[in-house]
């Protein structure tokens, strides 16, 4: 299966399987492999040998895996098919022991159901009932996960992803037992300190019976459910349905095949280890990744008790310790499912920033404290995104400037939907739906170069959860204690930053009006 599904999204690869004694020594061997030297390794496999925390086995791999970010090699993972409670009858939420590495790229697999499929799909028939009236709050979820187009002549486009989870359980009965792979794994490894891509992006991760530590899993993609991937059988004579996230990482493996490719051409090296990237990508350019919030995980139990598995002899209890797919990152899938073709220019736009432009000033610099610095002369815009009626204030220098706001339309235009909407198969009828939402009015100021600068909503102080991947980018959010309302500070003028640094391109600008306002643009 993986073989099949790498040579299908990239059929021009070089493909080598590596097989050992056990899963360390076949990651050492192609690790290892100087002469084919892999820029990208795929598993589905865990280690069955079971390590103790803190023990030299464990160490051992920790170090293999650090190997390969030296060797420049982009490693990828499978997070498992057993859900929440990942087929250990102890009653808790668990994960596969090395899935909390934070040098691998942790993959969660999802359901995807398409314009056609969705009727078909009982769990779905809210969601297809609400786009077909018009449910704006329905139609608004669906395309933060990907949807591009209301029409329902297109059968083959996306409609929704959701966690893939196969089990069903009618009244005390199970379709089949929690020991069969049916639902994607994700929570949180313990045993592993929260990875500095995790706490950069503003995550804490907590695992449903209150434990922190690293995050499971970073990405996910197509794994089972409504739709499966047709495979090579074992024998390569025939192909067959396959699925599960050992078909959403080697999917993942060969996405980044491309986006290799894609960087050879920009003159840029190979991504080798990029967790980092993918959630400085997630920040500043959120359509980079298909939101997945539909569906949970929730298969802790033990054995023995009054529920019964369809057509066996198994009993068993739950435990009800869950995760639920949610906006934003989760336990479930992680920061989403990839937008290959944004995801592939923020990738590119990050590099080549780090590349060729790394002295350009940030929007705005610590104070060492808590507090914010202009780090040049400039003009910076500040704008509200308000749930309610809220005062909110900024502070420039010694002077404060306070404005009264009034609440954000609910569904209005985000940066998402706004580089969404760029894509040439994004349907001008999901634009105008959303076009006449109101925005919070824009507050302009100029700041002198060391100039002190705060934001309080409500009166009170704000958290930037993700400054550190913004800043350098232009912008940075400042939220309100709940997260619920915000405040963007961002400067007025975007600036290119060519590839390769270079200063004889011709740009290309892309724009898009088939709103209900007029559009203008100056250059």
């Amino acid at each position: 299966m993986d073989v099949g599904i790498v040579t299908g999204v990239a059929p021009q690869s070089r493909i080598g399987l590596y097989d050992g004694s056990g899963t360390f020594a076949a990651y050492q061997l192609a690790i290892w492999d100087q002469v084919n030297n892999p820029t990208i390794i795929t598993s589905s496999e865990t280690d069955n040998s079971r390590f103790s925390p803190g023990s030299p086995a464990q160490a051992a791999l920790n170090e293999l895996y650090i190997d390969a970010v030296l060797r420049n090699i982009s490693v990828f993972n499978a997070a498992g098919d057993g859900g929440s409670g990942n087929q250990i009858a102890n009653g808790l939420v668990n994960i596969p022991q090395d899935t909390g590495n934070a040098y691998v790229v942790q993959v969660g697999g999802t359901s995807l159901s398409t314009v056609r499929t969705a009727p078909l799909d009982p769990t779905l028939s809210d969601l297809v009932s609400g786009v077909t009236a018009g449910d704006v709050e329905v139609i608004w979820r669906l395309v933060s996960g990907g949807l591009t187009t209301l029409a329902s002549g297109a059968p083959a486009t996306s409609f929704v992803e959701a966690a893939w989870n196969q089990y069903v359980l009618s009244g005390t009965t199970l379709n089949s037992s929690f020991g069969v792979n049916a639902a994607t794994t994700g929570g949180v490894d313990p045993l592993t300190a929260t990875p500095w891509y995790q706490l950069a992006y503003g995550l804490s991760p907590v695992s449903a019976n209150g434990l922190s530590g690293r995050g499971v899993p970073d990405v996910a993609a197509v794994g089972g459910g409504d739709l499966s991937f047709d495979v090579p059988t074992a024998d390569m004579t025939g192909s067959g349905p396959g699925g599960g996230t050992s078909a959403s990482a080697p999917f993942w493996a060969a996405l980044t095949a491309q986006f290799n490719a894609i960087f050879q051409d920009q003159a840029l090296p190979q991504l080798g280890f990029y967790n980092d990237l993918l959630y400085t990508a997630a920040a500043i350019a959120p359509a980079a990744f298909n939101d997945v919030t539909f569906g949970t995980i929730n298969t802790s139990y033990y054995s023995g008790g009054a529920y019964s598995v369809q057509g066996e002899s198994e009993t068993f209890t739950p435990t009800g310790f869950a995760y639920e797919a949610g906006e934003g990152y989760d336990l479930v899938s992680g920061l989403g499912t990839p937008n290959a073709t944004l995801l592939a220019r923020a990738l590119s736009a990050v590099a080549h920033s780090q590349m060729w432009f790394p002295d350009v000033p940030q929007v705005l610099t610590s104070d060492g404290g808590t507090g914010w610095i202009s780090s040049v002369d400039q003009n910076l815009l500040f704008q509200p995104s308000l749930t309610s009626e809220l005062d909110w204030s900024v502070s420039l220098g010694t002077g404060v400037l306070d404005v009264s706001g009034s609440p954000s339309g609910s569904y209005a235009w985000t940066s998402r939907l706004a580089q969404q909407s760029l894509q040439a198969d994004f349907s001008a009828e999901i634009v105008t739906l959303f076009d006449s939402q109101s925005q919070g009015g824009v507050l302009q100021a100029e700041l002198g170069a060391g100039q002190g600068v705060g934001v309080f909503i409500g009166g009170a102080a704000t958290d930037q959860p993700q400054a550190d991947l913004t800043a350098h980018h232009g912008f940075i959010d400042f939220f309100s204690d709940d997260g619920a309302s915000s405040v963007h500070v961002a400067r007025p003028v975007a600036v290119a930053e060519t590839a390769g640094g270079q200063d004889d391109q011709t740009a290309v600008v892309r724009l898009r009006q088939n709103g209900t306002n007029d559009l203008s643009v100056q250059f």
